[in-house]
């Protein structure tokens, strides 16, 4: 009886495990009874309306959505299925609407999700595989965001207004162009109330809002004409884009690496980065028009974002990624990007005694010269 009651009690175990570990599964794992496999662009504008519903969609293409166009996800899963960083991503212009309800994204390589006008995203109950916040967002204009609930990363510029409530991790990049901002105790954590811009700093005409959240990371990106502060803060992701209105500008930067700083100051044409008892975990550079930009001994997030006919020059760097657009002329010695290297456009890029962790793509008229 003792040996049966202890079978019993052994099965019972197993029993109550395997039903953990199933409900678990389809936590995780939830199960979609339809699946749509579209390859090529999805194109929305006027009044067209697109809604998916219960359905493991995955898209092979750029989305454009322009004027009172909706899109719309509902208990599903939209799965971007880049082929290389940068391949494809989502415009949504005028007044058009991206809403995302208890989906999730499942993101493979790096992608960007751009808002203009006064379009809107919506998300509410979102979760992201592949990444920490799915796509990368940049709000422009006067776009707006709500989100609730929502993994979410993205960048604030110009007059956009966010409010984010409940979100279990956010990757928040605040724009600081023509404008001056003083930002103490930025960290990893839990958000109780938070709201930028705060009294004092001037010239930034977008507004956040955040509750009851976590911050995963923080960023900035400091840009013509920006004076930027941060005391007792991290970790940061620090952006230097070199573009509009600089024409024919040469900006050299160097020993741009993580790590904590206790008072450093990076200073350039009319842009100024104060450091102040503040890491740093990554750098990221962008260069456009006809600047030239020269990096030396730096780790930086990765090299984007570029364009016009813009020369860059870096050596002993380490890059996640690098891409061309446009016509811009790049060139990578003594260095090592882990990730793809892509040339779009006219771009060229020249890798000389670099390292490449993912592939090599040519795109367009894009040009990769290996040496």
């Amino acid at each position: 009886m003792k040996i049966q009651k202890k079978k019993i009690i052994f099965a019972s175990v197993l029993i109550a495990f395997a039903a953990v570990f199933i409900s678990a599964y389809f936590y995780f794992s939830p199960y979609y009874p339809n699946k749509e496999v579209h390859t090529g662009d999805i194109i929305l504008s006027g009044n067209d309306e697109l809604i998916v519903e219960d359905t493991k969609f995955i898209q092979q293409g750029n989305i454009e959505l322009s004027g009172n166009a909706r899109l719309v996800f509902r208990r599903s899963m939209l799965v971007l299925d880049n082929i290389y960083a940068d391949a494809w991503g989502l415009e949504a212009r005028d007044q058009a609407q991206f809403i995302f309800e208890d989906s999730t994204f499942e993101t493979r390589g790096w992608l960007d999700f751009n808002f203009y006008n006064n379009s809107k995203a919506l998300y509410k109950n979102t979760r992201v595989r592949g990444s920490k916040f799915g796509p990368w967002h940049g709000f422009f204009d006067s776009a707006s965001l709500e989100a609730d609930n929502a993994y979410f990363g993205g960048t604030a510029n110009q007059e956009v207004i966010w409010n984010i409530k409940n979100s279990p991790g956010i990757f928040l990049e605040l724009g600081i162009a023509d404008a001056t901002a003083d930002e103490t105790g930025l960290k990893k954590g839990f958000i109780d109330s938070w709201s930028f811009p705060n009294r004092g700093e001037e010239g930034i005409n977008y507004k956040i809002t955040v509750e009851n959240s976590t911050a995963l990371n923080w960023g900035s990106f400091v840009a013509a004409e920006g004076k930027l502060t941060l005391r007792d803060s991290e970790p940061f992701v620090i952006c230097l884009p070199i573009g509009d209105p600089y024409i024919n500008e040469t900006v050299h930067l160097s020993d741009l690496r993580p790590g904590l700083f206790e008072d450093r100051i990076i200073e350039y044409l009319d842009t100024r980065l104060r450091l102040v008892d503040t890491s740093v975990e990554r750098w990221c550079l962008s260069t456009w028009n006809e600047n030239t930009l020269y990096v030396t001994d730096a780790v930086i997030d990765d090299i984007r974002h570029n364009g016009g006919n813009s020369r860059q020059f870096y050596e002993r760097i380490v890059a996640e990624v690098a891409v061309g657009e446009e016509s811009a002329q790049i060139e990578i010695k003594n260095s090592k990007i882990k990730g793809d290297v892509t040339a779009k456009d006219n771009s060229v890029i020249v890798l000389i005694n670099t390292e490449v962790g993912g592939s090599i793509y040519e795109e367009g008229g894009g040009k990769v010269i290996v040496k």
